[in-house]
């Protein structure tokens, strides 16, 4: 395949669709430097080694879409490529989504000019074909939980037990309180209750018999 590119130095468009190509030799490209635009979709591509397309510093519009991939590496493109590309579809690809692999959802999201009008739509085969960026949005956001932890100091265990001794001694205090006014009132009430014949009335036999007159104080 080398021997079949070598001529091809000045290449500046190549086009590779549904030609049934299972994967791409770093070195291939390395012979096109020139190489502006790769159409490669429609193929059973399962995977892109590092360095692919690193050399491609001239590479303007790259397109994977369509084929076997599960995952996209940065190593794969070089800091120069992914600076000149100006249109990349990777749409299709039945992709595996990680939250701890989030480079390639942050470059989709973060870059919606790079990856406009793709052919099909970016989704995660495994979790039921959700929306790449909704399943960073769902699934990978996490909400940070700020703990504030009180020290516990000598002076503060004092205090604490201060206060704990105190209210067994207040209730032990309002217990009594109650129970003597509780008996004040019991033993008026009896006494109220025995004595009121004789606050308002006396009686004096005055010889007949079962006649009581009454004599005011």
């Amino acid at each position: 395949m080398m021997i079949l590119f070598q001529p091809l130095t000045s290449l500046e468009n190549l086009d590779l669709s549904r030609t049934y190509l299972q994967n791409l030799p770093t070195e291939v490209l390395g012979l096109m430097p020139r190489l502006t635009k790769l159409s490669l979709w429609g193929n059973n591509m399962t995977e892109i080694a590092n360095g692919t397309f690193s050399g491609l510093r001239n590479l303007t519009s790259l397109d994977l879409s369509d084929n076997l991939l599960t995952s996209v590496h940065e190593a794969a493109f070089g800091s120069e490529t992914q600076s000149q590309l100006q249109h990349l579809d990777l749409s299709g690809n039945p992709f595996n989504c990680s939250c701890s692999d989030l480079w390639f959802p942050h470059w989709l999201k973060t870059n919606p000019e790079l990856f406009a009008h793709p052919r099909f739509d970016y989704v995660c085969v495994n979790y039921n074909y959700t929306n790449i960026t909704s399943f960073v949005d769902d699934e990978c956001n996490t909400t940070t939980t700020t703990t504030t932890t009180t020290q516990t100091t000598p002076s503060t265990l004092s205090t604490t037990a201060r206060h704990r001794n105190v209210k067994p001694a207040l209730f032990a205090i309002l217990y009594f309180f109650i129970a003597v006014v509780v008996l004040v009132v019991i033993v008026s009430v009896t006494y109220w209750l025995y004595t009121r014949p004789c606050r308002g009335y006396f009686w004096n036999w005055t010889g007949t018999r079962g006649q009581y007159h009454p004599i005011l104080p």
